[in-house]
């Protein structure tokens, strides 16, 4: 599996992905609105207050493929969706098949602008916040708000789990795109949520980083990092914000699930901080008033 993906063929994709959803969910009895989920990849079909559906994943699918396929494609995901979805409830939220199945989810925080209810997720960074999820075999449900009370784990026992599960996700690939740029990646739906137990990436796929991380999560697949081990570290801040913005533009091709971030976060301690993208600096500062900055002035000493 390769992370930078390949560029779209076909420039009217979104749209026609689109039309095809609707038309297979229409087959089924619902009926859609297009709703806009601020990244133009990953549009948002709503059938009703509690019931939406999310077509980036599709829509990155068909973008690999020929078009003669993209209607089979988009006929298979509705069906797996639909059916997740209108699964039986005492099933979906047995308590056994929650303490495997859930899982925490990283996203992008939207604030009142999200579509979906999740004003439950929790923050973990600025512009990042961690919902649940259900890792069906051939699809993933993120849980709403209206969710919550209905299951059979208390909510903090399910954050526990779900972040332990994550943590268990593999990562199928591991590149080195400079000698101090590392690019984590795999299949999982789940990668990025790694961030969230940073100690744990660190002792199980980093190594020591006694000076911290600067990371980057642009979609759920992949993290992108650097270990900051001396101030040559730090230079390299430039470059890992060029890869992330060619992922934010579209340059590597659609992303799986949409874009996460398009910002730089650095991890020290147990404590994250955002050091690019914060509103009150130029568009492409790095942020050095916080942890960043102290660690810098140790190591430039």
């Amino acid at each position: 599996m390769g992370w930078f993906g390949r560029k779209p063929s076909e420039d009217d994709v979104v749209a026609e992905v689109t039309r095809l959803a609707r038309t297979a969910l229409a087959e089924r009895g619902i009926e859609t609105v297009v709703e806009s989920t601020g990244d133009p990849a990953n549009p948002l079909l709503r059938a009703d207050a509690s019931t939406s559906y999310q077509l980036g994943n599709l829509i990155a699918q068909c973008h690999g493929a020929p078009r003669r396929q993209w209607a089979e494609l988009v006929q298979n995901h509705v069906a797996i969706v639909d059916a997740a979805m209108h699964a039986d409830r005492d099933t979906v939220l047995d308590a056994d098949a929650l303490r495997t199945q859930i899982r925490t989810r990283l996203l992008a925080d939207l604030g009142p602008e999200d579509p979906t209810d999740l004003g439950y997720a929790r923050p973990l960074a600025p512009g990042l916040v961690l919902a649940l999820g259900i890792d069906f075999p051939d699809t993933v449900a993120t849980l709403t708000g209206s969710a919550l009370g209905d299951l059979a784990i208390g909510v903090d026992e399910a954050y526990e789990l779900g972040q332990r599960n994550a943590d268990a996700e593999p990562i199928d690939e591991r590149d080195a795109l400079s000698s101090e740029i590392t690019i984590l990646v795999g299949d999982s739906l789940f990668i990025a949520t790694k961030v969230a137990n940073m100690e744990n990436l660190v002792r199980t796929e980093i190594g020591p980083a006694p000076n911290g991380v600067i990371f980057a999560v642009p979609h759920r697949s992949l993290i992108a990092l650097i270990v900051v081990r001396d101030a040559q570290s730090l230079v390299a801040v430039g470059a890992l914000k060029a890869v992330v913005d060619g992922f934010a533009s579209g340059q590597y091709g659609p992303l799986p699930g949409g874009l996460i971030s398009p910002d730089l976060y650095f991890w020290f301690d147990g404590e994250i901080e955002r050091i690019t993208g914060n509103p009150d600096l130029a568009p492409d500062a790095v942020d050095a008033r916080g942890r960043l900055g102290e660690v810098a002035a140790r190591l430039d000493a």
